[in-house]
């Protein structure tokens, strides 16, 4: 494509995969990638990632997605559950602008997806749209009229409420991939995806039934508490 100064560059980083894309100015991708995170390794894979991602074009922001709690005034990610403590300090707007040379623009993971959903996806532009994700986390955004309903900080921080009550576990844990995780370590297995759960669900293992099972409640219970708070 022509080099424009339209071009759009965004990345999410999540708890496990660092993933980039690159839109152009018609708004269609032009790139993209997804490489698994290294939690162990410098944070400078994030803004080597944007640095990439901008090389050789006329790029003029880079929107980054981010699994936790931002403070839009300073541009400073303050908490994120599912990244590297030693992180915190270094994802920022100053920093990664300065690494990228362009402007980089921090925003929830959440909120994004959820702009996306209402003016591309299955969400609505004329009335309330609500989006609930479960992925390392659980995360909650949501739209009126096609803005964002946002504060100070982004997020509503759906997932540190305890449905069972003071002391319980976080509902962060319960309908998350980390259940994933809880079974594939009692199981002795590195990893385990949705899909072989499910595949481990339908050939009778009790163990993934009632992984399965607490994803699925918690989830549902989660819907129900976003509808009722958007509404």
């Amino acid at each position: 494509p022509a080099v424009s100064s339209d071009w759009l560059g965004a990345v999410d980083v999540g708890g496990t995969h660092l993933r980039t894309a690159l839109a152009g100015p018609d708004g269609r991708l032009a790139a993209r990638s997804r490489v698994r995170i290294r939690p162990h390794d410098e944070i400078s894979q994030v803004g080597d990632a944007i640095t990439a991602l901008v090389a050789g074009r006329q790029v003029t922001r880079v929107v980054v997605g981010m699994p936790g709690r931002i403070d839009r005034r300073t541009g400073r990610l303050e908490q994120a559950r599912n990244l590297p403590i030693t992180w915190i300090a270094g994802l920022s707007t100053g920093v990664l602008s300065e690494q990228a040379g362009c402007e980089v623009v921090l925003a929830g993971d959440a909120e994004l997806a959820v702009i996306g959903e209402a003016w591309f996806g299955a969400g609505t532009r004329t009335g309330d749209t609500a989006y609930l994700t479960l992925s390392t986390g659980v995360g909650f955004a949501a739209t009126s009229q096609g803005r964002l309903l946002a504060g100070q900080r982004t997020g509503f921080q759906l997932g540190f409420i305890r449905p069972g009550g003071p002391g319980q576990p976080l509902l962060d844990s319960l309908a998350s991939g980390q259940q994933l995780t809880a079974l594939a370590r009692a199981a002795g297995r590195a990893e385990l995806t949705i899909q072989q759960l499910l595949e481990l669900t339908a050939a009778g293992d009790q163990q993934a039934r009632l992984t399965w099972a607490r994803i699925v409640h918690y989830g549902a219970w989660a819907a129900v508490a976003v509808c009722h708070a958007v509404n």
